[in-house]
């Protein structure tokens, strides 16, 4: 009614004041509409900070609206590791798009560590809330699941960062990891590659992280494609690194690459 007659600059201020008395459905209608531009000029800044005060006040749907706009950088720096925390408040209110959300973070360690398992987890708990990609994706990594399990180092060094966390277990966990990828286990070669690039458990080391991931692309590829979500990773992974390299890290990393054909 207020925006049929054109007093929708009315409507705002009432919204504005609701908000501030804790209405979350009144903060998530002024990100709504800052969003979409209805009513008033689209304003992705405005949005998300409406979206923001709405989830801080318990609308599920705001969590899942602030997780997207850090996901894709709408308003606001691109943050995936924010975004994977509001995805997890939205999904553990039983919003199956933001498990899926999820669980895509953590297929592809955007914003957490790649851990497939806990992907698989939460597209499980999408699947369970409705939504049928949840069902595909957990079908396609099946494979790469049950191949990891083949591996006990890999096997240990993933429970002893579940029960202890990346920091504490690496002094324990690094040398089992290291371990599979020198025996060519793909996954274990890709997450070793993510540790350097991020400098988790070891130094930053770009040079490292560049060869593990092209180690663990090679591997995969050998491996008949089974590995498809590691080859997609591992290539994203080294192109990302590939951009950063300076002329001598290339060329030590050409020679790291020569010296394990």
């Amino acid at each position: 009614m207020l925006l049929a007659s054109g007093a929708w600059a009315l409507d705002v201020k009432a919204l504005t004041d609701a908000a501030a008395r804790g209405d979350a459905d009144a903060a998530m209608s002024l990100g709504t509409a800052y969003d979409l531009g209805d009513g008033v000029p689209a304003d992705p800044r405005a949005a998300l900070r409406w979206y923001e005060v709405a989830a801080g006040l318990g609308n599920v749907s705001a969590m899942f609206n602030v997780g997207v706009m850090y996901d894709t950088g709408t308003g606001t720096v691109r943050d995936r590791s924010r975004a994977a925390h509001w995805y997890e408040q939205a999904a553990a209110h039983g919003h199956a798009r933001a498990a899926y959300d999820l669980g895509l973070l953590y297929e592809e360690g955007e914003g957490v560590r790649r851990n497939l398992a806990t992907a698989a987890r939460w597209y499980k708990r999408a699947a369970a809330e409705g939504l049928t990609a949840g069902d595909a994706k957990v079908a396609a990594l099946a494979p790469l699941l049950r191949a990891n399990t083949a591996n006990a180092d890999y096997v240990r060094a993933q429970t002893l960062i579940e029960d202890k966390g990346l920091t504490a277990a690496a002094p324990e966990m690094l040398p089992l990891l290291r371990r599979a990828a020198v025996g060519g286990y793909p996954v274990a070669q890709y997450d070793l590659g993510y540790l350097y690039e991020n400098g988790l458990g070891v130094p930053t080391d770009r040079v490292q992280a560049y060869v593990w991931y092209r180690r663990a692309a090679t591997a995969a590829r050998a491996g008949g494609g089974r590995d498809a979500a590691v080859i997609t990773a591992a290539t994203a992974g080294a192109t990302r690194l590939a951009a950063r390299l300076d002329p001598t890290e290339k060329a030590d990393a050409r020679a790291a690459l020569r010296a394990t054909r």
